[in-house]
């Protein structure tokens, strides 16, 4: 089994999916789930997917949240239904102190808030770190494994990374962290969960409950969107529990801050490296990910 604590947050139906895959999968033991920022409606919903798979029992944690602020996309309500908002959950810096050591893989969904507030308490000690974040430009990918749209860019702006820059650096540089891994966004990208594999999952949803919950979840997206969505999140999650799934390139990763429109925002990129125990993913295989999927 692989022990596994999650850090999300509820903008997207991404992540809802990847911590549906991760509770969901035989060979993971969610330990924990922490959300950022960590709002009523965002625990009611967290409670309800794990509530509807059979996992109520898993521990909650969450960060700083503003007061009656909504933080949970409307599109969750319209796929799923009412959900009720809960304040059944602990801070998280204590769920994470509590669930995370060294043999504990860490799947980062959101900015990296609740790990940076953790790192920096003394007896914290992770394994692996896989972060849904950071892009690997033409500076160590090869060219034909470079979508168009990426050639010629080595450094881009990135969400979760980007969103807490301190917490990042801090992540990079901590010797409490055995490995990083970066599922980065030049990847990301290419991931699209359209017809085609809708389809070809629907023979496998009546033999588990949460991949069911997903292919009801896109089942709704896919009949307003038939074009297809990303699937960050979940690509992420895939790699925690295949490794393979991705190709990895270790790394020296680093931000820069460019003005664009009076802003000055952080554009993130990677250069090769040695003994950083910092990677970043640079390919994937597709036949890999849905087989991911398929929980095979």
């Amino acid at each position: 089994m692989i022990e596994v604590v999650l850090d999300i947050e509820t903008a997207d139906p991404d992540d809802f999916f990847c911590l549906l895959f991760l509770a969901g999968h035989p060979r993971v033991h969610l330990k924990a789930v922490t959300i950022t920022p960590g709002g009523a409606d965002q625990v009611g919903l967290i409670r309800w997917g794990l509530n509807a798979i059979g996992k109520k029992d898993i521990p909650i944690g969450v960060g700083k949240t503003k007061p009656n602020k909504q933080y949970v996309s409307s599109w969750h309500y319209h796929a799923f239904g009412h959900i009720p908002p809960s304040e059944q959950s602990q801070p998280a810096i204590e769920v994470l102190l509590e669930h995370c050591d060294e043999n504990t893989v860490f799947v980062e969904g959101a900015p990296l808030k609740n790990i940076g507030a953790v790192l920096e308490l003394k007896h914290f000690r992770l394994g692996t770190a896989v972060i849904m974040g950071g892009f690997a430009g033409e500076s160590i990918v090869p060219p034909e494994q470079l979508p168009e749209q990426w050639k010629g860019i080595s450094k881009y702006p990135s969400w979760n990374v980007g969103g807490a820059c301190g917490a990042t650096t801090r992540l990079l540089a901590s010797q409490k962290i055995k490995k990083r891994f970066f599922v980065s966004k030049n990847v990301t990208h290419q991931v699209i969960y359209d017809y085609a594999m809708h389809e070809h999952l629907k023979p496998f949803i009546h033999n588990n409950q949460a991949l069911e919950l997903i292919w009801k979840g896109m089942n709704h997206y896919l009949m307003k969107h038939p074009e297809g969505k990303k699937v960050h999140d979940l690509l992420a999650a895939a790699c925690a529990v295949d490794p393979r799934i991705c190709q990895f390139k270790e790394v020296d990763i680093f931000y820069e801050k460019n003005g664009i429109k009076g802003k000055n925002i952080p554009h993130w990129g990677a250069r090769e490296a040695h003994d950083t125990n910092t990677f970043i993913s640079i390919n994937y295989d597709p036949a890999l990910f849905l087989a991911a999927l398929e929980y095979q």
